[in-house]
């Protein structure tokens, strides 16, 4: 029994520094400077956005409102998962989801201060598009998405700018793809994971 205590104590004591340290940094090997550790980070957005909706038999004006949740690995590229509603002026209205991978190049590992971020996005994308007017119609379209974004940073709070491009094709509908440009505004938060 005391030998068990003993191997248990020692073991605790010898793990307390790594348990209570700062996860955030770690030293560089060639300058044995301590520099930022890149955590996971969890972003969440909502934006607006105008674009053009095209189509075989013509092309429409409208604008989209949306959201995007995204998770990423050391802050850098992981999965990138949004929805948005996009209506165009005497056009069809369009439910859309996607589901993207993203990577970002970021002026900071960490979300201290002020910093930026910029990236692409490239992934499938699923439409529900609905046509009124005195001949309704609904389909569902199947594509994919690919963007490009910029993000400002305070602290945790992002805004940012991004373009994005969505094409895809229904069974008896052809071709149909809708092209924005947008802002947004949200949230984002580092995750430490124990490595």
């Amino acid at each position: 029994m005391v030998n068990r205590t003993c191997v248990v104590a020692v073991s605790l004591f010898l793990a307390a520094p790594s348990a209570f340290a700062d996860e955030t940094r770690y030293a560089d090997a060639d300058t044995a400077v301590s520099v930022p550790r890149a955590n996971d980070r969890v972003s969440a957005v909502g934006g607006v956005a105008i674009g053009l909706l095209g189509r075989e038999s013509g092309d429409a004006t409208g604008g989209a409102i949306g959201g995007d949740v995204a998770y990423l690995f050391n802050g850098v590229h992981g999965i990138h998962v949004g929805y948005a509603y996009a209506g165009a002026v005497f056009g069809p209205e369009v439910h859309i989801a996607d589901v993207d991978y993203s990577w970002q190049w970021n002026t900071s590992p960490e979300l201290r201060k002020v910093t930026a971020s910029f990236g692409i996005l490239i992934g499938p994308s699923l439409g529900f598009v609905s046509y009124g007017g005195n001949a309704p119609q609904e389909h569902a379209t199947f594509g994919g998405r690919a963007g490009l974004f910029a993000d400002l940073h305070l602290w945790q709070f992002t805004i940012g700018v991004d373009g994005t491009y969505r094409l895809g094709f229904a069974s008896g509908f052809g071709a149909e793809s809708f092209g924005s440009l947008g802002l947004h505004a949200g949230v984002s938060f580092e995750i430490a994971r124990a490595r």
